[in-house]
């Protein structure tokens, strides 16, 4: 029996690049948003074409259960609640998609309100991903997010008087100018959150973004190993791995159990989406930089935003 079939969406969409982001995404005009979908809806109508072209007999989809659908970006949350609905549908009469299948939207702290969450639930959105990184306003600032403290609160609170409960909130460790006293900080916030899913990134310094330019266009940890040098701000390697540590240690007590090595989540509170990645799972990437795996083959989708609508 085929193993069940995952769904990536990328919407690139964003109203501010992160310092740190090496996604496709970014600002872009609003009226790329049209071509845009526009586009994302004709590939998702022709991926029998694709699939000829890599020699997959087309109708071996039909043969999978799409039990996993995962928005990310970009911010989803940036387009307007009816265009999830309009995807959600689409996929659903496009593939065989389970009714009970988990769907993640990946949300930015104070891009939604009632009307979208409304139009979530009717789109069977049953699982949010919040990206607050960190839980002081100006290190919010000094890394590009557009988002406060209070924003990231009200929207996790926004979506738990609403129904949701199934989040997962993001974390960075290794930030620029963050000291032990912020992570600890950090860690006691997301106690009082009480998320049931949390992703606890360390940064990374890629060269074609804001901080690849102020530090370098290598990894911060990378760069650290073959200097001997932390560059400005940089907390350190062993104060890295001491927040990471902590972190773990924290999490365990609270309740979650760690099943990949960022990724800590309460019983059966798991990402079944992102387990697809780690276990060999088959998956079908939509959008400009989207990934798929399928029929034994790997294969990635355009990067640039403007080529894709066009």
């Amino acid at each position: 029996m085929a193993s069940p079939l995952g769904i990536y969406v990328h919407l690139p969409f964003c109203n501010s690049k992160c310092h740190y982001c090496n996604f496709a995404s970014g600002v872009y005009p609003d009226t790329m948003v049209a071509p845009y979908l526009k586009a994302l809806r004709s590939e998702i109508l022709n991926l029998c074409i694709v699939l000829s072209e890599l020699n997959i007999p087309p109708d071996q989809v039909a043969f999978y259960t799409v039990d996993t659908i995962y928005f990310g970006g970009g911010t989803p949350s940036f387009i307007d609640g009816e265009s999830i609905i309009d995807i959600v549908k689409l996929l659903r009469g496009t593939f065989d998609v389970s009714p009970a299948a988990e769907i993640t939207l990946e949300v930015n702290p104070g891009s939604v309100d009632e009307r979208k969450i409304e139009c979530y639930r009717a789109a069977g959105v049953n699982r949010i991903s919040i990206g607050m990184q960190a839980f002081q306003d100006e290190m919010l600032k000094h890394i590009g997010r557009s988002h406060t403290v209070q924003d990231a609160v009200s929207t996790l609170e926004f979506f738990r008087k609403t129904g949701t409960r199934n989040i997962s909130l993001d974390i960075i460790a290794g930030l620029p100018r963050q000291t032990a006293i912020d992570w600890r900080e950090n860690l006691d916030k997301i106690q009082s959150l009480s998320p049931e899913h949390l992703s606890m990134y360390i940064l990374e310094i890629h060269e074609n973004t804001v901080f690849g330019k102020i530090y370098g266009g290598q990894n911060s940890r990378a760069s650290v190993l073959s200097t001997g040098t932390t560059p400005p701000d940089l907390p350190d390697e062993d104060l890295v791995e001491r927040f990471y540590f902590e972190a773990v240690s924290r999490f365990e007590k609270d309740g979650y159990s760690q099943y990949e090595i960022s990724n800590f989540a309460r019983p059966g509170y798991e990402s079944r989406h992102n387990m697809k990645y780690w276990t060999d799972q088959p998956f079908i990437g939509l959008g400009c930089s989207a990934f798929s795996y399928f029929g034994g083959l790997r294969w990635g989708n355009e990067r640039s935003v403007s080529a894709t609508s066009n």
